[in-house]
């Protein structure tokens, strides 16, 4: 009996040693994460190691997932940074308007007329519109009655696209020509005479959009983004870009001139 009872103590004594092992396996971090594994998945496991660091010991809390706002103040001298450059450059347009809206001017800016014709995308757009006149013209012309006239206005938007080698592409991007016309007929014989007048008015908003973004050379990639950040922190404040000037029309059509019609046009101006 005494040898049983030495038997189940020393039997008793190590199944505690045993649980007192396991207890303490247990309280090990990585056992620990392996609990927090099976119960509450991966992420829980990662934040715990995040919270407790190399040391076991938990740093200061922190938000888990996010990252350090931009710094707003590094944005707009970056900004600064590319008005001097374009000065430097010439590109004195470009650096007007970058500064109008960096500073929250606001309202509206008149471009000037010669500069803006200087760029070939612009008077592309004329042209452009120009045509598109000449064709409805020349189909009024054509259904006029001997001796008719008919005066009528009419309007064409073209939207372009500067190249990114001039100055227009950094100082407005993407903008419209809306192109509005007054023009009168009159049919003598077999001959249509025209004139009119077409008021070509350019305009963009100096704006900015969420997701896009351009390539400024010696800036690398510059985000829409940061600039929607400066206008809420910082004042910054879009403004419209716009001008207008003025061209003239003349032509005639030639109705059954050889068996079949013919059409000219003259235009000028500004």
């Amino acid at each position: 009996m005494h040898a049983r009872k030495v038997d189940r103590e020393q039997q008793r004594n190590a199944r505690v040693v045993a649980r007192s092992d396991d207890e303490h396996a247990a309280a090990t971090p990585a056992a620990k994460a392996l609990r927090l594994q099976a119960t509450a998945g991966n992420a829980a496991v990662a934040a715990t190691i995040q919270r407790r660091g190399e040391g076991g010991t938990a740093p200061a809390p922190t938000d888990a997932g996010t990252t350090a706002p931009p710094d707003v103040d590094k944005i707009v001298q970056r900004y600064r940074d590319m008005i001097a450059a374009a000065r430097k450059d010439g590109k004195d347009h470009a650096a007007d308007n970058l500064e109008r809206w960096l500073n929250g001017v606001g309202g509206t800016k008149t471009e000037d007329v010669p500069w803006l014709r200087g760029f070939s995308e612009i008077t592309d757009a004329e042209k452009v519109n120009q045509g598109r006149f000449e064709k409805s013209l020349t189909e009024k012309g054509k259904a006029l009655k001997d001796g008719e006239s008919v005066t009528f206005t009419d309007h064409w938007d073209r939207k372009l696209t500067a190249s990114v080698l001039n100055e227009l592409y950094y100082a407005s991007g993407t903008s419209t020509i809306t192109s509005t016309g007054t023009f009168t007929l009159s049919r003598s014989g077999d001959t249509v005479t025209i004139t009119g007048t077409v008021g070509q008015h350019w305009h963009d908003p100096y704006d900015w959009h969420a997701g896009l973004g351009a390539f400024i050379p010696g800036f690398g990639g510059v985000s829409d983004s940061d600039a929607l950040l400066v206008e809420r922190e910082r004042g910054a404040k879009p403004f419209m870009m716009e001008s207008d000037w003025q061209q003239n029309v003349s032509g005639t059509i030639s109705l059954h001139t050889y068996w079949f019609d013919s059409s000219t046009y003259t235009w000028s101006g500004p």
